[in-house]
């Protein structure tokens, strides 16, 4: 298995070799995507049948279709969009990839009001025809899950501290 870990949390990319490099320049391509907003683009990236779990509307999305509307929704309610990758470790065997990050979403709303939220991210990516796709995703926020509260504003790096989290 080729393994590339980084631990750096900098917008500085890391360098990867190999299948690694080709795996993570898709993950740059994807966040392109987001930035320009550009839906067909984003899910130029993504198999058919691929299964997304994301933070926002529902369990799960298993069709291209639904993932577009969740991302024009995603644009809609964002007057700026803002889309960063950190702490990416990539995992290469054969003709499969598993990617783990954070990602760092921010803007503003349409009403000026900013926006911004740390995620963690799991991508399982195969290579198909010669192209890297996502067949699975897997974003999620952090959450203190005794006091059923999202802890929305933790950062890479960050400590929970629970008797802030209890009120």
């Amino acid at each position: 298995m080729e393994t590339n870990p980084t631990t750096s949390t900098s917008r500085v990319p890391r360098e990867f070799t190999g299948t690694a490099q080709e795996v993570r320049a898709v993950l740059d391509e994807v966040r392109n995507a987001v930035i320009t907003r550009n839906v067909d683009r984003i899910l130029e990236f993504y198999d058919k049948d691929a299964r997304l779990f994301d933070v926002r509307d529902t369990l799960q999305h298993r069709d291209l279709a639904s993932y577009r509307a969740y991302w024009e929704e995603c644009f809609r309610s964002a007057k700026t969009y803002g889309y960063d990758l950190h702490d990416v470790e990539i995992d290469v065997s054969g003709d499969m990839a598993v990617c783990s990050m954070f990602s760092n979403c921010r803007g503003t709303t349409p009403d000026e009001s900013k926006i911004e939220s740390w995620l963690r991210v799991t991508d399982v990516l195969r290579k198909q025809g010669g192209s890297w796709k996502v067949v699975h995703e897997h974003v999620s926020v952090p959450g203190d899950f005794l006091h059923g509260k999202l802890l929305e504003n933790l950062r890479p790096g960050e400590e929970v501290n629970q008797d802030q989290h209890k009120h």
